[in-house]
């Protein structure tokens, strides 16, 4: 017995990935909804504004990277939704800056 597509909804509220895109400056161009309902963000929201304290300088290096080709897993640490959080992500160049894609890393994990 198969069983059917999980009810609408379900997924979105389960997921912790989200995808944006944002110019060489880290100015937020485009994001999906998931982005919003985790992170807050909204278009011209500017990466190093929402950086953790501290953190500044590893995601201007980050923005950089994905600059220049496509980057594997970095961890950052970001206000989202004014919380602090650590976040996967990945990026490469796209159209006139760059196309993240990532994950809200688990505060903690159940037993």
């Amino acid at each position: 017995m198969r069983d059917g597509p999980p009810p609408d909804g379900d997924l979105a509220r389960l997921s912790r990935e989200f995808a944006y895109t944002c110019d060489g400056d880290g100015t937020i161009t485009w994001m999906d909804a998931r982005a919003e309902r985790l992170l807050g963000m909204r278009p011209g929201d500017v990466l190093l504004a929402l950086a953790v304290h501290g953190e500044e300088e590893k995601i201007a290096r980050f923005l950089r990277a994905a600059l220049n080709g496509p980057t594997e897993a970095w961890e950052l640490a970001q206000v989202a939704r004014g919380v602090p959080r650590t976040l996967a992500v990945w990026a490469k160049p796209y159209v006139h800056g760059v196309l993240v894609v990532g994950n809200v890393l688990a505060d903690s994990y159940g037993p």
